[in-house]
């Protein structure tokens, strides 16, 4: 086996990055969201090459620790300005306001000499504020944003292999499927780097090669404009912790320049088994490579065998078994908006990119999606939801585009549209259709998906129009009397097979029995009950008994409800045929229905 590990150590950071980039219409991200190797090819040691933030404004990520508020990341540009970790939010900001302001009164001092009118000053940006360009922008911690942008990476190498597992998740999301654990002693999981792993020994010749598989995995991670770090090794364990040491063996993967790699990894970076660690180092020993030249069984003897079964995994000695762990398989997309609107006709860009990114999910997935919702937020709070349910659609964008077109529409907003979100609330596993080998002429008739895909934009545009009431459909019910197989109910758009679809002709009351014996187009309910004059019976003229009997006998299971019909085709003076049974029980003569 081969693993491929993606270390994400400033996923926090990254989340607010590609977001305030995508809102300012930017082509980089605001700070360092790169891939580790992006510049260089694989094997190569130097340093990466960190992107030009010129010009970025200063983005800081804190925590709240205890009722202290601490920052946890921050890009290049606030660090620039002193800016430093595990610093508190209060000296920060004031850190940076103070730079800011000096930089404004140079400025100032400049445009005075140039004649100028001076600069506004800078503002501060929190998250409940717009993103138009401020001094800086500061952010709390998002647990969610960051298991959402997990499961979409996870998603995109999916793409490259069917074994990729979530390792060190957010806390917020410790029990959901497809998480790795490398141990069972870890650090505190606010603290722990997330990422990746990706099983590639099955994918090495279908994308020709180690180096190639990384270049294009590195291509399809660029949206997300996070700065990754890449770790190859023969087990889960040994990928993550040689991602440290910025090891890319190319196509010539050797198990001596892997360990010897390993070996260099200093232990203050492992982040299992940290206690025992704690102790090696307090010992003395600063590499990896110390600890594994001592005797395994005196540190079994001290650290329990957990500790050395660890140690074995690192170095490709006992390799767990591989299984295929499910990701929770959910859509949710958010676009924030370059500025507010309340013209909900100038989303359509925005609708399309999100739908197309469902049906790319969709395909990914091998899914099909029943019902979505439209979320139109504000950057004060104020929210709008907007669901659409539709038949189950598996790559048909453009009619989900249509129906939120004819939803948008008849809609009304009493707020600026600040980010648009899209759920997936309703999906299922894609169930293929098998279709006729000779297709009809899409000239000459209709197939049944484009007869439902009518329904449904028909449907959709009465109900906003005329309300969900307005429109009624016949809906079959398993009952033996004629006047009970249907009945009037309001129209929906149903999830699953729509009722509403077009039967074969007498297919749903065609009796199995008597296969000759049609069945009129039009029932009368109530029955209407005939004259009867000698043996002659009568209705707008004598009848001519034509066809039949035909017994049917309903509710038999009810006590005292045991009736019988004799049903029997007959025909008027003007050769119309009608429909007419007997009752049994009533001793009565009944008109049922009237041929077309």
């Amino acid at each position: 086996m081969l693993w491929l590990a993606l270390r994400l150590p400033q996923l926090p950071l990254d989340v607010f990055t590609a977001e305030l980039a995508q809102a300012n219409g930017d082509d980089e991200a605001t700070g360092e969201a790169t891939s580790e190797s992006s510049d260089e090819t694989p094997g190569d040691n130097t340093p990466p090459v960190k992107k030009n933030t010129a010009g970025k404004p200063p983005l800081l990520v804190y925590h709240n620790l205890r009722g202290s508020k601490k920052v946890l990341h921050s890009n290049d540009t606030a660090e620039a300005l002193g800016v430093r970790k595990t610093m508190s939010l209060v000296t920060a900001e004031a850190l940076l306001q103070a730079q800011l302001e000096e930089q404004a009164s140079r400025h100032s001092e400049h445009q005075t000499e140039l004649n100028t009118e001076p600069s506004e000053p800078a503002s501060v940006e929190h998250p409940a504020t717009t993103l138009t360009n401020p001094a800086y922008h500061c952010f709390e911690r998002d647990l969610s944003r960051e298991w959402v942008a997990l499961q979409q990476l996870a998603a995109v190498c999916y793409d490259f292999t069917p074994h990729v597992s979530i390792h060190n998740p957010p806390p917020l999301s410790s029990s959901a499927p497809g998480q790795s654990q490398a141990g069972n002693s870890k650090a505190g999981t606010h603290n722990l780097d997330a990422g990746l792993l990706l099983e590639i020994s099955g994918s090495l010749k279908l994308f020709k090669g180690l180096a190639r598989l990384c270049q294009l995995l590195q291509q399809q991670l660029q949206p997300w404009q996070c700065f990754v770090q890449i770790g190859i090794g023969p087990t889960a364990d040994g990928a993550w912790l040689i991602s440290h040491s910025r090891y890319l063996p190319g196509d010539h993967y050797s198990e001596h320049d892997y360990l010897q790699h390993l070996g260099h990894i200093h232990l203050n970076k492992i982040d299992c088994f940290t206690e025992a660690f704690a102790q090696l180092s307090k010992m003395g020993l600063a590499q990896l490579q110390q600890v594994l030249a001592m005797p395994m069984v005196e540190l079994g003897r001290r650290f329990g065998e957990a500790f050395i079964h660890y140690l074995h995994a690192l170095t490709g000695k006992h390799n767990n078994a591989l299984v295929r762990k499910a990701l929770a398989c959910e859509f949710c997309s958010r676009v924030q908006l370059n500025h507010p609107v309340t013209n909900l006709a100038q989303l359509q860009p925005v609708v399309t990119s999100l739908l197309q990114q469902l049906i790319q999910f969709l395909r990914r997935e091998q899914q099909q999606c029943e019902a979505i919702e439209w979320q139109l937020l504000s950057a004060t709070g104020e929210k709008k939801t907007v669901p659409v349910v539709c038949q189950p659609v598996h790559s048909d964008w453009q009619l989900l585009q249509q129906l939120t077109s004819i939803h948008f529409d008849h809609l009304s907003i009493n707020f600026e549209v600040d980010s648009v979100e899209l759920v997936a609330t309703q999906h299922s596993h894609f169930n293929q259709e098998t279709g006729d080998l000779f297709a009809a002429d899409p000239e000459l008739a209709l197939n049944q998906q484009e007869v439902l895909r009518r329904w449904q934009l028909l449907l959709t545009r009465l109900h906003n129009r005329l309300g969900n009431s307005s429109t009624l459909e016949l809906n079959p019910l398993p009952e033996h009397w004629p006047e009970q197989l249907n009945h009037w109910q309001t129209s929906e758009i149903k999830n699953g097979k729509n009722k509403t679809a077009v039967a074969e002709p007498q297919a749903q009351y065609q009796a199995n029995d008597n296969p000759l014996a049609p069945r009129p187009s039009w029932l009368i309910n109530p029955p209407v009950a005939l004259k009867e004059r000698g043996h002659q019976l009568f209705w707008r003229g004598p009848l001519k008994l034509l066809l039949g009997p035909e017994r049917l006998q309903g509710q038999w299971w009810l006590p005292g409800d045991n009736q019988c019909r004799d049903y029997f085709i007959a025909e008027q003076d003007d050769y119309r045929r009608v429909w007419v049974y007997h009752d049994a029980k009533q001793k009565q003569w009944f008109l049922q229905g009237v041929f077309g």
